[in-house]
């Protein structure tokens, strides 16, 4: 099996310009969030990892994870969070996650007809038992211009076990994986086409199965249809889907916590006035896709 075809959904990210505020959000829609850390790299090629003035909180499943990214510091911060918010608030990001990036880089450049570098960040992260260690991760990213719709790139996290603490993975939600990202676009035609080549696989109609988790493409009388609302933008990530061992359970305890929400299908969700801009979406398990 090539690296291509392990290809899978990492995590999505939601992009806010109040992260502080964000965390309070997610935490009462029940994620379970890690405490804030802050982002390293490279300011010049082969340099030293340096604070780039952004941060995040997470919420950590046993299969990918949700990210609320944000600026930490105004006059440090260089990076696409700042067209990105004035754009919209909400989801951006989307991960693909790959077991090699070298190889995955090599295999994409080939596709896109590119040369495509690697690059090395990190972070922080604090760990249950106190004090931090660091994370890193290899990025892939692809060339300007060609996937639009998102900030899709692919990653290789080489300390796994540092994200993946077992304290972390419980939610109070009952969220157990990252299932799905949902985008919205003018043209579904035009972005399958692209993530067909990106993915190194035929048209798949409006869904693409990874090896683990889905990304679907839905246009803006869809998106209406479906959520109950205007799309804010287009094109956009419009909905992060995730796994729940009972939805009837986080129904009780979304009630619980004073959240309105919508249900139908073996779905439920909540709408973006309640969850800084995103959708979230929650499928019950024969629900998956």
């Amino acid at each position: 099996m090539s690296g291509n075809d392990e290809l899978f959904l990492d995590h999505v990210a939601v992009v806010i310009p109040d992260l502080a505020r964000a965390g309070q959000t997610y935490e009462r829609l029940g994620f379970r969030l890690t405490p804030q850390s802050s982002h390293k790299g490279p300011l010049k090629p082969g340099g030293p990892l340096e604070l780039f003035g952004s941060g995040n909180h997470c919420a950590m499943f046993s299969e990918g994870y949700l990210e609320l990214l944000g600026i930490t510091d105004p006059k440090r911060y260089t990076g696409e969070v700042t067209p990105q918010l004035q754009r919209y608030a909400g989801l951006h990001l989307v991960a693909l996650g790959c077991r090699d990036a070298r190889q995955a880089a090599r295999e994409l450049g080939q596709r896109l007809g590119a040369e495509l570098g690697i690059r090395e960040l990190g972070r922080d992260v604090p760990q249950a038992e106190g004090g931090t260690k660091p994370a890193v991760f290899r990025i892939v990213g692809l060339p300007a211009g060609t996937f639009t719709e998102a900030k899709l790139f692919l990653i290789e996290h080489a300390t796994p076990e540092v994200l993946w603490q077992p304290a972390l993975l419980e939610q109070p939600n009952g969220v157990t994986g990252l299932a799905g990202a949902v985008l919205c676009v003018a043209s579904p035609a035009e972005t399958r086409q692209k993530l067909s080549r990106i993915l190194g696989r035929e048209d798949a109609g409006s869904r693409f199965t990874l090896a683990r988790g889905t990304l679907e493409i839905i246009d803006r009388r869809e998106f209406s249809t479906r959520y109950g609302v205007e799309p804010r933008a287009v094109p956009m990530v419009a909905a992060a889907r995730f796994t729940v061992g009972d939805t009837a359970a986080t129904a009780r305890y979304l009630r619980g916590q004073g959240v309105s929400f919508q249900e139908g299908g073996g779905r439920l969700w909540i709408g973006p006035e309640a969850a800084e801009g995103a959708i979230v979406e929650f499928l019950s398990p024969h629900e998956r896709r």
